[in-house]
Parts: structure tokens; sequence; C-alpha cells
């Protein structure tokens, strides 16, 4: 009776101890790099991607448990397994554990992978304690270029003017249909080209200058009369705004 109570006890805190983060336990022969597993300003709604390298500093072979290893703590959700690399690691081996990162709000993110491993002792597989890794990311939204900027300002004005989003003007007062109203949009396109030739040229002075002509033409002030205007026209310029300043004007 009492051989069983205290081979009970042995398997009850032999359980605890994988169960309740002994790593705190110095940790022999094997090495884990990079800790932390930094991921970096990942973009909202995209996937970033970093290896862990694991490797076998010991004299015997260890092999990674996958069933009882995962990622906890704060986000667990935002970080996942890619590849999980099976069978045995052999002493001076090592591999790589590729974990994903996939942020949906623009914070910083913070998880662990722990990883429960053995050791193989006589070809006999013993327990270690746990390796616990922190992730950690940001999500954010990446800083668009100028020439990017200045691509989608076109596509916008394409879009908008061919669903009369952005309408041009005619007879003076930023408003109408017509010859002439195709005429002024016509006009208000071909600086953009113009404003978009001069940024890819890096002369950003001039496409400074360009683009302030532009916009002068779709602010909604009296004068100079508006070339362009229309539901999108208030877009329009936050756009251009938007594009002078990240130019330095």
């Amino acid at each position: 009776m009492r051989r069983c109570i205290r081979t009970g006890l042995f398997a009850a805190l032999f359980v605890a101890g994988l169960t309740t983060g002994s790593s705190a336990q110095p940790t022999i022969g094997i090495e884990l790099s990079p800790v932390p597993l930094d991921f970096g300003m990942v973009e909202l709604f995209t996937t970033g991607e970093e290896d862990l390298l694991v490797r076998n500093t010991g004299a015997t072979p260890i092999e990674i448990n996958y069933l009882w290893s995962g990622i906890g703590g704060m986000d667990p959700s935002a970080f996942s397994f890619v590849s999980m690399p099976t069978g045995q690691i052999g002493p001076g081996g090592s591999v790589s554990i590729t974990i994903a990162f996939s942020p949906e709000e623009g914070r910083p993110y913070s998880a662990t992978l722990t990883l429960y491993y053995w050791r193989y002792s006589n070809g006999t597989p013993m327990f270690q304690p746990p390796l616990n890794v922190p992730l950690q990311g940001q999500g954010g939204v990446a800083e668009k270029t100028p020439e990017e900027m200045m691509v989608d300002a076109i596509d916008f004005f394409d879009a908008e003017a061919s669903e009369d989003g952005l309408i041009g003007a005619s007879g003076g007062n930023g408003k109408g249909k017509g010859k002439s109203s195709d005429n002024s949009l016509k006009t208000v396109r071909n600086m953009l080209v113009t404003a978009e030739d001069l940024i890819v040229s890096g002369d950003y002075d001039a496409a400074i200058g360009q683009l302030t002509a532009i916009l002068k033409h779709a602010d909604g002030l009296p004068r100079p009369p508006d070339k362009v205007s229309g539901p999108a026209q208030v877009a329009f310029a936050e756009m251009l705004m938007d594009l002078i300043e990240s130019l330095g004007g």
C-alpha cells in the first residue's frame, strides 16, 4: 500500500513539472536562437515568418514533442506553427521551427512558445524541463513611398472620374457636363502625370509646386475656380495634401 502511494506521488510530481513551466531550471545540452523571436513590424492582415533554431549541444539525441508544445501568453492566436521538423536531433545537429505572426490590430503583440522535448538515454526517452521562448511583434501599416502615393492618387482620380465622383468644371463654376467638363478633367489628369514624372525623377520641389497647383483647383475655394468637384472632391484634395506633406512640403 505504501509503495502504491509513493509511486502515485512521484507520478503526480512528474506531470506537475511538465505542466507548470519548470523552464526556470537551467537548460543543459540545448540552444535556442534567436531569443526572443522578434517579428518586427508586420503589416495588418498579412503574415510574417521567423525561424527558431534548435541546436542539440548535448551528447545524446533529443526529440521535440509537438503534441504537447504550443503557444500561450497574451496573444496566442496571432502566432502559429508553420513548420515543425520531426524526428530525432543528433548530437551537434539542429533544426529550424518556423513560426508565423499575423496581426489584425495596430499594436504590440506578445506570446510564449513552449517546447516540450525529451532526451534519449540508452535509447530510452527521458522528459526534460520545457523551454519557453518569448514571441513578439508589432502590427502596423507600412508607410507608402511618394511614388506609391502618386500612383494611388491617379488611380483614385481615374476611378472617381469614370463614376462621376469627380466632375470637371464647366462655365467656371466647378460643376458641369459635356466637352468643357471633360477638358477640365483631362487637364487635371495631365497635371497629375507631370507630378508623377517629377517625383520619379527625384525633383520633389517641382513636384510640390505641381501638386499645389492641382490642389488650388480642387480645394473648394472660389479663387482660383475649381477644375474638379463632386462627391469625391474632398477625398481627392486630402490625397494631394498627404502627397505634398510626404515630399516635404
